[in-house]
């Protein structure tokens, strides 16, 4: 029986790349954004629903931003550093 739980890296990518509208609307709720996940569906499609402030839109694409930073630099060391990058991302 193979083991489910022990997936490769292209496998976490692929599933991360999937999860990323699920994800980037479960934070967005976290951070006090009003959005429903039809409306996060639509703007990661670059769709403009106009049930979305600007103010909200920029706070979705820092939450875009650093996630697809995490994931295009998942091989990187996990230091201060790399954490203050994804701050960045997510903060600009």
């Amino acid at each position: 029986m193979k083991d489910k739980y022990n997936m490769s890296l292209e496998d976490n990518i692929f599933f991360a790349k999937r999860k990323l509208v699920d994800n980037i609307y479960k934070s967005a709720n976290l951070e006090g954004i009003a959005v429903t996940f039809a409306d996060t569906y639509a703007f990661m499609n670059n769709v403009n629903t106009g049930n979305i402030s600007v103010d909200d839109m920029l706070k979705l694409k820092g939450l875009k931003d650093g996630w697809e930073y995490v994931i295009n630099h998942v091989n990187e060391e996990l230091t201060i550093d790399f954490i203050k990058k994804i701050h960045f991302e997510v903060s600009v």
